[in-house]
């Protein structure tokens, strides 16, 4: 995937355009994180994660492949852009959203007990 985000910004100029198209993305990202959590509002937590994340998170690199046929390298660029935005959003869901286990004293003190008796 990494591999696909270098190959495309490789071929590409930047230029102010791309402020606005990130903007567009952003918006884009924000309105379609909005749907997927009203989605999952009245879900359980599990359910209402995965309801957020298939629906803001767009298979990107298939749409740049299709781009690039297409138009050429330089119509991936946003797309490229885009699937660097949806990773940092879906790694930032999945850390903030994960279950946290605390331990628990009495299981800290079975796996001392066990590890001694080793």
């Amino acid at each position: 995937m990494t591999l696909l985000v270098w190959l495309v910004a490789s071929q590409v100029r930047l230029s102010s355009a791309y402020l606005a198209v990130s903007g567009a993305l952003l918006l884009f990202l924000v309105g379609s994180a909005a749907l997927g959590t009203a989605l999952g509002a009245r879900a359980p937590a599990p359910v209402a994660t995965a309801l957020l994340l298939t629906t803001s998170m767009r298979d990107f690199a298939i749409a740049a492949g299709i781009a690039v046929a297409a138009f050429g390298a330089a119509s991936a660029a946003p797309l490229g852009l885009y699937g660097v935005m949806v990773i940092g959003w879906g790694m930032a869901v999945a850390t903030l959203r994960s279950p946290r286990r605390v331990p628990n004293p009495q299981d800290m003190s079975r796996r001392d007990q066990e590890a001694g008796r080793r």
